[in-house]
């Protein structure tokens, strides 16, 4: 890969005690270096008050650049045990669109593991595809591996995390294809196997949709010569 690709990570901003003059500092630093994207991480508030995240989601939303925000167990509600085991985060609803956010950027695909919902039984799944999608399986073993039917599985599935199985397991394969075709020096053919499809004309018509580039033409951009 000859062009680099700049990403700020931003961790533990605790809103509530936030030091102003270090995120006026990492504004102007983002402001003057332009990077790709920013990767928030860790707890953005010290007690998930309603007040910390309007803080919280005011410093993020006026950011110029792409952001994804990995949830903390901070932002959990503190004092409301209610909400935290019923609507965990239901406060993040003014940050939704940016909350455990897939962004794709040429030559760097940023695919979190969502979280950002309450049902354990689609987390376990969500767990259990990051390990293994490049196996080949019934969508109806993993539903039974979480102990529901395939229609209410699918159906869990989407609500809980915006995509449907398929689609989800679809976007991990590619992210993995993506990094393979810049580090590796394989064909498209082993690369389309590694990620769990035998069929490579489909891998490749998947890849397009995904990405807006063929595969090989991907690798001729952002893979590391020989």
């Amino acid at each position: 890969m000859t062009d680099k690709t700049l990403l700020f990570h931003i961790s533990d901003i605790h809103f509530g005690l936030e030091d102003d003059r270090s995120l006026d500092w990492v504004v102007q630093e983002i402001a003057e270096k332009r990077p790709a994207a920013v990767v928030i991480t860790g707890d953005l508030t010290m007690r998930a008050r309603p007040r910390e995240f309007d803080a919280a989601c005011h410093w993020i939303r006026s950011l110029d650049v792409p952001v994804t925000v990995e949830v903390g167990n901070h932002d959990l509600p503190y004092f409301n045990l209610l909400e935290r085991f019923v609507n965990p985060y239901k406060r993040f609803h003014r940050i939704r669109r940016v909350v455990e956010c897939p962004i794709d950027l040429p030559g760097l695909a940023i695919v979190p593991l969502k979280t950002e919902h309450d049902d354990d039984s689609i987390s376990r799944a969500q767990e259990w595809l990051h390990q293994n999608f490049q196996r080949s399986f019934p969508l109806e073993s993993l539903a039974a591996r979480v102990g529901m039917s395939l229609r209410n599985f699918v159906r869990r599935f989407k609500e809980a995390t915006g995509d449907s199985p398929i689609n989800y397991l679809q976007k991990l394969r590619v992210a993995a294809a993506r990094r393979m075709l810049e580090n590796h020096h394989r064909t498209v053919q082993e690369i389309s196997e590694a990620v769990g499809y035998q069929d490579v004309a489909f891998f490749r018509g998947l890849f397009q949709r995904h990405t807006g580039s063929s595969p090989t033409a991907y690798q001729r951009s952002f893979g590391r010569a020989a």
